[in-house]
């Protein structure tokens, strides 16, 4: 009986080493399996997850409206999807534009943020 429970402990312990493992593994790769592409810039963060994404940038020129944004949404593929200025949809124009927890989803039309707000397209 006393085997049993030592081997219980080995194996419980191996458990819980190889998950924390693997959780650190996936949490130092901001684009979750996709290779970036040479022409999308180092600076670009990754939206999306394993079956698929975006690339962006989104930057605020202190010369616009607060609630303009510029923005750039790369396909995975390193083609340009965007190009062009955002308007965010909410009275509150200010968020972590530069953390790639801030983004849910890009419809093409829209910069989805996960807290509900959006950015939408300007003048497409």
């Amino acid at each position: 009986m006393f085997l049993n429970i030592k081997n219980n402990f080995h194996v419980t312990i191996l458990l819980f080493v190889t998950l924390i493992l693997a959780s650190c593994s996936n949490s130092n790769d901001n684009n979750e399996g996709h290779t970036r592409p040479d022409s999308i810039p180092k600076t670009a963060l990754w939206v999306g997850g394993v079956d698929g994404g975006i690339y962006l940038e989104i930057k605020k020129d202190q010369n616009d409206k607060p609630n303009i944004y510029s923005g750039v949404i790369y396909h995975s593929s390193g083609d340009i999807d965007f190009k062009g200025k955002l308007s965010i949809n909410n009275n509150e124009p200010s968020f972590e534009y530069n953390n790639s927890e801030s983004y849910s989803s890009w419809d093409g039309d829209i910069l989805y943020l996960r807290d509900g707000r959006e950015l939408i397209i300007i003048n497409k």
